[in-house]
């Protein structure tokens, strides 16, 4: 639940600058021997310049919002670390943002 609560505060955050709803869509599903998890916005993503940054501790680009940085790093932490899963950032369908999480599951 943090995962998903953070990553739409992320999108909150940074979606749209202008302040303007932002419109995001989770999904899930079992993939073999994980669960696949995606989340996604149609807000003005992330430059690929960027993406590999993200999950970097004190990281954002929006310092004047009142933003630490800290939120993606703790995403990140929780799916590689604590579930010994992956997270991987990329362009939306939607336009957005794309969070691509894969945990493994056991039998």
């Amino acid at each position: 639940m943090q995962v998903i609560s953070q990553l739409i505060t992320n999108s909150w955050t940074h979606g749209r600058p202008d302040g303007s709803q932002v419109q995001a869509r989770v999904s899930a599903c079992r993939d073999a021997d994980q669960i696949r998890i995606r989340f996604e916005d149609d807000g003005v993503g992330i430059p690929v310049e960027y993406q590999e940054k993200v999950f970097e501790p004190i990281y954002t680009t929006a310092y004047a919002k009142g933003a630490t940085g800290i939120g993606l790093h703790l995403v990140y932490n929780l799916v590689t670390h604590h579930m010994m899963g992956e997270i991987s950032c990329s362009r939306s369908d939607m336009g957005g943002v794309l969070f691509d999480i894969r945990i493994p599951v056991g039998e």
